[in-house]
Parts: C-alpha cells; sequence; structure tokens
C-alpha cells in the first residue's frame, strides 16, 4: 500500500525509473539516525551490507544504489504528512496482525477447553492497554547562542548587503566601520573573563554598529534599488532581532518571549529540559504517545 501512494506522486512516464519508496525512507532514516550528509549517506549504504538490505535490495552490490542529489528529492517527496500517513498504516497494520494472533490462539483454547473451570469470565473488555504521554525535543545542531555573536552575524550580514547594494556610480560607499567593530567585538569573545560592565559596553558598542548600518541600508532602498529575496528575508530577521536585543539591554533583561538565537533558523526557540549537560536545547518540542509500543507524533512545534 505504501509503494502504491508513492507511486501516485509520479505522473509522467519519462526519465528515469524512481526509486522504490522503501529505499527513499530507508536512506532517510538512516541519515538522521548516524546524522550523515548526503553524499556520507550514499558512501555507507554502498559500503554496508546491512544498510542496503535496510534499504530493500535483495542482495549485495558494491555500488552506489543512487545518486547523493536524490536525497533532496526523497526529503521533498517525504513530506511530514506523508511520514504519519506511513507511520499509522504501519500502526494499523501491526495491531491487525496482532488481533488476527489473538484470535488464533482463542480459537485453539477453545478447542482444547470445552469449558472454563473457573468461576471467574474471562476479560473481554476492549479499552484495555497502556497509554504513556511525554514530550521530548528534537534538538537542532546550532551553535549555543550568545548575544555578542548574534549581533556580530547581524553586523557581518549587513554589512554584506550594504555591499550588494552600493554601486560604482554612487561614490564612496557608507563606512561601516567593519575592522573598528570586529576588534571590539574580539576584544570580548577573546577574553577569559568579561564583567558583566564589559560585557554590556561591548553590546552597546555592536547594537550601535547595526543601527548605523540599517540606516545606510533604507537609505539605498529609498532609491528604488532591487534586493534579492534572500537577502530581504535576512534585514527581516536582522531587524527583528536587533530590537529584541535593544529591548533587553535597555530594561536590563535577559529574557524575552520569542527570542531569536539563530539568525539562519529563526524560528528556533529555547526549550528548557532540566539536563545536567544541557539545561536548554534548541528544536522542535514533540508531544508523543506509546500505545502497546505503538508511537504516534501528536504534536510538534517550534514554541515552547
Amino acid at each position: 500500500l505504501v509503494e502504491k501512494k508513492y507511486k501516485k506522486l509520479f505522473k509522467g512516464f519519462k526519465g528515469h525509473v524512481a526509486k522504490p519508496a522503501r529505499m527513499a525512507l530507508g536512506a532517510l532514516l538512516i541519515q538522521i539516525e548516524y546524522g550523515y550528509s548526503d553524499e556520507e549517506t550514499v558512501e555507507q549504504i554502498k559500503e554496508n551490507p546491512y544498510l542496503q538490505y535496510f534499504c530493500g535490495l535483495l542482495g549485495y552490490e558494491y555500488k552506489a544504489p543512487f545518486d547523493a542529489s536524490a536525497m533532496t528529492r526523497f526529503r521533498k517527496r517525504l513530506t511530514p504528512k506523508r511520514l504519519e500517513a506511513i507511520n499509522n498504516f504501519i500502526i494499523q497494520q501491526a495491531e491487525a496482525a496482532k488481533q488476527a494472533s489473538q484470535h488464533h490462539i482463542e480459537k485453539d483454547t477453545d478447542k482444547k477447553e470445552d469449558s472454563h473451570h473457573d468461576d471467574t469470565p474471562p476479560s473481554t473488555s476492549d479499552k484495555e492497554g497502556t497509554l504513556i504521554v511525554d514530550a521530548t525535543c528534537a534538538p537542532s545542531r546550532i551553535k549555543y547562542p550568545r548575544d555578542m555573536e548574534l549581533l556580530n552575524e547581524g553586523r557581518e550580514k549587513l554589512e554584506h548587503i550594504i555591499t550588494v547594494l552600493h554601486t560604482p556610480t554612487d561614490g564612496k560607499k557608507p563606512r561601516t566601520y567593519c575592522r573598528k567593530a570586529r576588534k571590539d567585538y574580539l576584544n570580548i569573545v577573546r577574553a577569559k573573563k568579561n564583567k558583566a560592565k564589559k560585557l554590556r559596553h561591548g553590546i552597546r558598542k555592536q547594537l550601535q554598529y547595526l543601527a548605523r548600518d540599517q540606516r545606510y541600508i533604507a537609505d539605498l532602498l529609498q532609491d528604488g534599488r532591487p534586493l534579492a529575496h534572500k537577502y530581504q528575508q535576512q534585514l527581516t530577521v536582522i531587524q527583528q532581532m536587533y530590537a529584541q536585543q535593544k529591548y533587553m539591554y535597555d530594561h536590563h533583561i535577559h529574557r524575552m518571549e520569542h527570542r531569536i538565537v539563530n539568525l539562519r533558523q529563526p524560528f528556533l526557540r529555547p526549550i528548557v529540559r532540566g539536563k545536567v549537560k544541557a539545561p536548554v536545547e534548541f528544536g522542535a518540542k514533540l508531544d508523543i504517545s506509546v500505545v502497546n509500543g505503538m508511537v504516534r507524533l501528536e504534536r510538534q512545534s517550534f514554541e515552547t
């Protein structure tokens, strides 16, 4: 059934034959389990007969079953909704097989025992089993966020946007003081121990650099200059991050709702887990339910 639904995604009859759903899903599971890149995933499957069997190959073949670029297409085809449908189908099949096995055992028992001698009747309730509900986090592999590093990264991106917007006919490019800003940043992050007053002074300087660069960009955009979509997204995220950092600096606080902790993944939020090694993790919060060993994903959100 999974293969039939997977085949419906391919409407055309031209081009190469698509890889089976088991191979696509197996390759993605291997990549997630071991943290491989696309190229490394293909190499591991090529060299490991057990991984080849896991992906549905009948025999060992010392060659790549598919190109590394196919991993991108696998991820596009197997969306979260389709993966949820596959998981539900597997659970339904397992439950049906379990019920059939129990029915077969009860039938054999009835043949051996014509009557039930125990005074207590056997339980026939359908509401049986154990339900376990738990919340966990799928941590993203990002560097631990620090205010100085976020501000410095945002400043560097703004400087690049200014370079993209500026043309030789404009004359001299606006001064961004990038060397001085970089030096101020390194003086803080390379110090073994920074006092709160010194760190606050360094954050204030980076906020000033960011404010200046944003004014330059606003002036350049007023002239009707085009800005690529990716730079527009970067600019929007940096402006939000700057507003948050400025608010926390002015109000002497270190916490804020919907706080941006990564410029490349602005949707990530800190989640307090209470672990000894990692009391705070950054990633998606998952609510799962476990019934008789079968796991269902009930909710997924990046908001705490």
